[in-house]
């Protein structure tokens, strides 16, 4: 029954699409990839040419592909075509170092591997796929491919890394169950109208920009797929009108210092058809929430998510303004309490660390019994996040739990010192962490990006008329932050350089 269930869920979405490829808009637009348009029924039509290719290849279910492809058209169309097959896959990035990509493609024993170019790593079981989406194999292909049978439970649809931002990155299984229900719920928080126009400015080799791309689809959009990725986003929204506009925190921070390097006047009036812009994968703070809706945007909502289910919580528009570090209210299907260090609930108003249930989470990471035994517990999963829920369920977050510092008993969070700076003329970017001294208490330490001359001395004194003693102990000066492929800032690598 279950499986029948997940079959289902899966299927209705592709009959959606269907019905938006052969009929109700079928002559609309769905992808625009530089001067190139693809209309829904032209759509349909590539995807039924590559899955006849794929089934040339005899491939099925039982086998786990990996998609190492550097056109970003190329990688979404194999990307839905082996959605729709029910076929297991894996995602490299080939613009990473080599390690890391072979890291990636020995996340699980691969049967095919498929690539849109030629390199001198060992090319036993490769696909190459030319431009027109064409096949090209070796006699070895088949050979290799059946003495490889999948060790993926058929139930997972795909497998891929987490960011690593705790130096310990995760492999997290999706199930097409729960692929179907996030894709559902990206699309349930905006009204879109058929036709309107959606751009993602983040590469398609992470899990959430596709899944995004494919429930945009779903609702009879028009995608942008550029093959490079714009430089100036600023540019590329105004030249093409987009409605949909989809960043990380670090996006939108170069998005607005692009609009304030310029002439620092709003765009407001110039992005008059921008209907959303949602910004998620880290915490958007006070001072760039302000500074958005000053110059870009009034149509901001901001995302609190984890890999491990997807959306979680949509703060609107209409609540930007209703609590100060608010991340908004759980939407439809996710239960969310805040915990006490033993796992107790706490019901009123108090920090403690956010536990999140839902039906189509995942419950375990892949091959890490440890991870899996301190993040998921009682049903919940733990992202150990800090944040305190509001009676109304608004959830308000506060920071890492790993990034809390305790100096002389007090709680300081880093976000806390980091908007003070980040209020300072000077002051292009910052982050805040804690070292310990020998007798183990921790002091809260900053690192800062320029925008123009400054000297510690009157960063320091800055901080000391908004935050009193909770002040850095010392402010360490980079030329640029230390950050993940997802754009978020790492700590640690911060402590390495400095120590090194």
């Amino acid at each position: 029954m279950i499986k029948n269930n997940i079959e289902d869920n899966l299927s209705k979405l592709f009959d959606k699409l269907f019905i938006n490829c052969k009929e109700s808009i079928s002559n609309n637009i769905a992808i625009i990839n530089d001067d190139r348009t693809i209309t829904y029924s032209q759509l349909d039509d590539i995807l039924n040419h590559v899955i006849t290719n794929l089934n040339n290849l005899k491939l099925d279910s039982n086998d786990t592909i990996a998609l190492r492809i550097n056109n970003p058209l190329m990688l979404f169309v194999f990307y839905l075509s082996l959605l729709k097959m029910k076929i297991s896959h894996i995602i490299v990035n080939p613009n990473v170092t080599y390690d890391l990509q072979e890291k990636e493609l020995n996340i699980i024993k691969t049967s095919v591997i498929i690539q849109d170019f030629i390199d001198d790593r060992d090319l036993t079981k490769t696909v190459f796929i030319n431009e027109h989406l064409g096949f090209s194999i070796s006699e070895n292909d088949f050979k290799v491919k059946k003495n490889i049978k999948s060790e993926l439970d058929k139930n997972i649809a795909f497998i891929f890394y987490g960011s690593g931002t705790t130096n310990n990155p995760k492999k997290i299984p999706i199930t097409w169950y729960s692929f179907a229900e996030q894709v559902k719920r990206d699309s349930s928080f905006i009204d879109f109208n058929k036709g309107e126009k959606y751009y993602t400015w983040t590469e398609l080799y992470y899990n959430t920009p596709k899944r995004r791309l494919f429930s945009m689809l779903l609702e009879g959009l028009t995608i942008y797929i550029p093959s490079k990725k714009p430089e100036d986003i600023v540019s590329f929204c105004l030249k093409h009108n987009i409605n949909h506009l989809a960043l990380t925190t670090s996006q939108s921070k170069i998005m607005l210092s692009n609009i304030l390097s310029s002439n620092k006047e709003s765009f407001l009036n110039k992005f008059s058809t921008l209907k959303s812009l949602v910004v998620s994968s880290s915490i958007i703070n006070e001072n760039l929430r302000k500074n958005i809706l000053k110059y870009i945007t009034k149509n901001l909502y901001i995302g609190y998510g984890c890999n491990e289910i997807g959306e979680v919580t949509i703060l609107k528009p209409n609540e930007i303004n209703q609590y100060k570090h608010s991340v908004g209210k759980p939407l439809e299907g996710i239960e969310l309490k805040v915990f006490d260090d033993n796992y107790n609930i706490i019901e009123h108003e108090e920090v403690g660390n956010i536990g999140i249930k839902s039906n189509h989470m995942i419950n375990a990471y892949y091959q890490n019994e440890y991870a899996t035994s301190i993040s998921f517990k009682n049903g919940f999963y733990f992202p150990f996040d800090l944040g305190l829920k509001k009676d109304d369920s608004t959830l308000i977050f506060h920071s890492r739990k790993d990034d809390l510092i305790i100096f002389s008993g007090v709680n300081i969070y880093p976000k806390e010192i980091e908007e003070v700076l980040e209020k300072h003329p000077s002051v292009l970017e910052v982050s805040v962490f804690s070292l310990k001294s020998e007798d183990e208490e921790e002091y809260p330490f900053a690192a800062v990006v320029l925008k123009t001359h400054s000297t510690e001395e009157d960063l320091i004194n800055w901080a000391k008329k908004y935050l009193g003693w909770k002040v850095p102990m010392k402010i360490f000066f980079f030329d640029k932050l230390p950050k993940n492929t997802s754009g978020k800032i790492l700590k640690r690598e911060i402590i390495k350089t400095i120590f090194s």
